[in-house]
């Protein structure tokens, strides 16, 4: 999670930032705690910023991910200058599905389209993603391994109507 927080930084705001272990002052404090797993369940999270330090404090990985997701969006820029205000976070979410459905069944947008779309998703701390790909048109995205899901799957036979359970 730490080499996470280190890229998303570098690539947003051109920080370059060192890991570290127990660094004093001016430090970003990533830590598992099992005990937060009763209060916060298993993506929960606390976070604190403080003149010179930053700790995030969850039972898990997850927890510690979506503390980073929080971090992010706490940063406000002023030219090339960042700051973040002093804050202490306690959040787990209330619902432990949080989706979103991109529907390509028509139109496949790409690979960078989708990819940019996750980290979107996940900056908002989503943790389902549903993948519509298929209508009853047929398949659209050739998968080179797949070869029948586009040369069968691809096509409809355009003379059944009516009802789909009527169809042989």
């Amino acid at each position: 999670e730490a080499g996470l927080l280190q890229q998303a930084l570098q690539q947003t705001y051109g920080l370059a930032l060192t890991l570290k272990p127990a660094a004093k002052n001016n430090f970003i404090r990533l830590s598992l705690n099992g005990k937060l797993t009763t209060a916060l369940g298993k993506e929960g999270y606390q976070l604190e910023v403080k003149p010179g330090m930053i700790n995030i404090t969850a039972a898990t990985n997850t927890g510690i991910f979506y503390g980073i997701q929080s971090l992010r969006q706490l940063i406000t820029a002023n030219g090339n200058e960042y700051t973040i205000g002093a804050v202490s976070i306690k959040d787990k979410p209330r619902f432990g599905w949080r989706a979103f459905m991109l529907d390509e069944g028509r139109y496949f947008k790409g690979g960078e389209t989708v990819k940019h779309l996750l980290d979107e998703m996940a900056l908002l701390k989503m943790n389902v993603f549903h993948w519509h790909l298929t209508d009853d048109q047929g398949w659209r995205i050739e998968i080179k391994k797949y070869p029948l899901l586009t040369t069968v799957g691809g096509k409809r036979d355009s003379t059944q109507t009516g009802n789909w359970k009527d169809r042989k």
